[in-house]
């Protein structure tokens, strides 16, 4: 990976560590503001509210995401087949979680990985 990338991915992990601090407080319920939907966003506010409540998901998957990238840069280096698992094991956990959010995005289950207070209450979703 080229210098640029290695940035890149550096100031890519920064602002998922600075995001990351965040879900504390978008779970208690203390960040009421990220409810408001987006001008950029396209669709309406239920589709927002539903993208809202995958956030705690996405941020293990953008997580693994960054592992990912961070062992195919050290894959060059490292001529053992144990590089190659991991790497295995990193893309099947990304896709469970994209999985997972797309389930909550979609279903609002598994309930248990929604923040409390947006929990769909009754069969509204």
């Amino acid at each position: 990976m080229s210098p640029l990338g290695i940035g890149a991915l550096i100031v890519f992990a920064i602002g998922l560590a600075i995001a990351t601090a965040l879900v504390p407080r978008l779970w208690r319920g203390q960040m009421t503001a990220a409810t408001v939907r987006q001008y950029w966003w396209p669709g309406g506010d239920g589709s927002w509210i539903r993208f809202v409540r995958s956030w705690p998901v996405l941020f293990v998957a953008g997580w693994l995401l960054t592992l990912g990238a961070a062992v195919m840069t050290v894959k060059p280096e490292t001529p053992f087949a144990k590089t190659t698992a991991i790497e295995d094991v990193i893309f099947v956990l990304f896709a469970a979680t994209c999985t997972i959010a797309m389930t909550i995005f979609v279903f609002a289950w598994p309930r248990q990985l929604i923040p409390p207070w947006l929990r769909p209450s009754g069969r509204k979703r």
